[in-house]
């Protein structure tokens, strides 16, 4: 259900993405000429991205129809920060309206994009949240939606062996929900959790799961 959930809320990014185009237009231009939107996704071994670009493939589909946009022009493979970088001005270099970006990194795309908005690009963060001048944010609390989960599973189990499986290693959004877990089993299930851990850092494997396991991380 959550993954569906996120799923909608990028057919609204898209729907939002015309729409301040449209109205950005002034009287002069063309009335009904159709926008190019950019996707910038720096990672791709997930079932849910893969997903998500096929679906905004799909509702950008229905826009094209109306005439309110182009093809999407799309940048996403498994990159690093400086691939990412590299996307972002790939997509500014063929002249795009508008981007998407689901940010590799909470800092380091802050340059670049700022770079696009003052080229007149429309700059939209999805999934995560940055600070770069300009740009729009849409998404939720990553902390608090995966504290409210945490804290219902520490609850419920009490005590026990744990393996965790992460999403993007790396990725501010997945370091926030990492985050809101450890806190959660903290302060819920006391002997899981050690009690010299230095503030911040995670447990050991050994103290996530049986000595026979290693932490699962996808």
């Amino acid at each position: 259900m959550k993954k569906f959930q996120k799923l909608f809320a990028l057919f609204v990014v898209v729907l939002m993405v015309a729409g301040l185009m449209a109205a950005c237009q002034t009287q002069e231009e063309e009335v009904g000429t159709p926008f190019t939107i950019g996707i910038s996704n720096p990672f791709i071994t997930s079932e849910y991205r893969t997903q998500m670009i096929d679906e905004l493939i799909e509702t950008n589909a229905e826009y094209m129809e109306k005439g309110l946009t182009n093809e999407l022009v799309i940048e996403s493979f498994n990159t690093d920060v400086a691939g990412q970088i590299e996307q972002i001005e790939n997509l500014m270099n063929q002249g795009v309206d508008a981007i998407l970006v689901n940010p590799g990194d909470a800092v380091a795309l802050n340059s670049i994009l700022e770079e696009a908005v003052q080229a007149g690009i429309l700059v939209l963060s999805i999934d995560q949240e940055i600070e770069a001048e300009g740009v729009i944010n849409v998404g939720h609390d990553q902390y608090e939606w995966a504290q409210i989960s945490a804290e219902w599973f520490a609850e419920k189990l009490q005590t026990g062996d744990v393996v965790l499986i992460e999403g993007f290693i790396g990725h501010p959004a997945n370091e926030l929900r990492m985050s809101a877990v450890y806190d959660a089993f903290e302060a819920t299930i006391s002997t899981f959790w050690p009690a010299n851990l230095v503030p911040g850092t995670r447990p050991p494997a050994s103290k996530l799961c049986p000595t026979s396991w290693q932490p699962i991380r996808t």
